[in-house]
């Protein structure tokens, strides 16, 4: 059995993909994904909230399956329609 982990860092994240970063990490412990917020960095203007740095890692089999639902979250437009629906 493979025990897989590993990190991601993304730039341009939005207010609303940040506050599904926190709603993930608020829902599993630290020992499965983790997430820091104080390494972002603010690279929005005074109109658009954009952050940069945002780094999360995982570890296990189910820290894996949390970061490919968030990775398909934040690329596939239609996961954000759905999530934000529920």
């Amino acid at each position: 059995m493979i025990n897989p982990s590993g990190s991601v860092q993304l730039n341009g994240i939005t207010d609303k993909e940040l506050a599904e970063i926190f709603e993930i990490k608020a829902k599993h412990p630290p020992t499965v994904f983790s997430f820091n917020p104080q390494q972002i960095q603010n690279a929005g203007s005074a109109n658009q909230a954009i952050y940069n740095n945002v780094l999360f890692t995982w570890m296990g089999i189910e820290g894996l399956q949390i970061a490919q639902r968030l990775i398909a979250f934040l690329i596939n437009p239609q996961e954000k329609e759905k999530a934000q629906g529920q």
